[in-house]
């Protein structure tokens, strides 16, 4: 009885965070600010401006914070094939 609650309770624990990643992942500015929240800018990934690069590539958009006070001032975002976005972190940096 004890493990069919425990195995209850990881399941139920293991969906959350999976529709949780898909949340995040299904809008690309929910994206950028869930990526520079994990970066350890709690307060300004929430507040800070992004702005969409013009440089055009097939697969990979560039955005652009405006708050100095964040990491990097460019970030590749890039959509998989089944429609969630995803931070390219090969190709984010500094501009």
């Amino acid at each position: 009885m004890k493990n069919k609650k425990r195995n209850i309770i990881i399941s139920i624990v293991v969906i959350v965070i999976i529709i949780f990643e898909v949340f995040i992942r299904l809008s690309l500015d929910r994206t950028v600010r869930y990526y520079l929240f994990k970066k350890g800018y709690y307060r300004t990934s929430f507040q800070c401006k992004i702005i969409k690069s013009d440089f055009y590539n097939d697969d990979i958009e560039r955005y652009y914070t405006i708050d100095p006070s964040i990491g990097p001032d460019l970030i590749a975002v890039k959509k998989n094939g089944l429609g969630l976005w995803y931070i390219d972190i090969d190709k984010t940096g500094g501009a």
